[in-house]
């Protein structure tokens, strides 16, 4: 990473919210916690791209790969329809979505998961 990417980085990580926008505590699969605010009405995933927050992988930015699975523990969200192969129902009962496919409506507090294991062919 170059010092203009982490210095552009460290500003938006360091901006408060606005009213327009939700704070995020996005704790890594490595445990290190960052925290950014997002925009209302925009994919979790969409926004930590354009800030160029690298916590969460990105993968096919519309839920049909499953890499960017995250576990909600914080906050409400609004979610579109996701894959069951990639959030199973009691997933989705325990906070698990894709970031690529919620929208915070208040701050939110996640930890990543990364893709889900494969399961054993059968």
């Amino acid at each position: 990473m170059t010092a203009q990417q982490s210095a552009t980085q460290q500003s938006a990580i360091q901006q408060p919210a606005t009213p327009q926008e939700h704070q995020l505590s996005i704790t890594g699969e490595d445990g290190e916690v960052v925290e950014c605010a997002v925009r209302s009405g925009h994919f979790v995933l969409h926004e930590l791209q354009r800030l160029r927050v690298p916590s969460v992988l990105i993968g096919c930015r519309g839920g049909g790969c499953g890499v960017c699975r995250i576990r909600v523990t914080d906050g409400d969200y609004e979610a579109k329809r996701m894959a069951a192969r990639h959030v199973p129902a009691d997933e989705l009962a325990d906070g698990v979505v894709l970031a690529c496919r919620v929208r915070a409506t208040s701050d939110l507090a996640f930890e990543v998961l990364g893709e889900r294991d494969a399961e054993p062919e059968r």
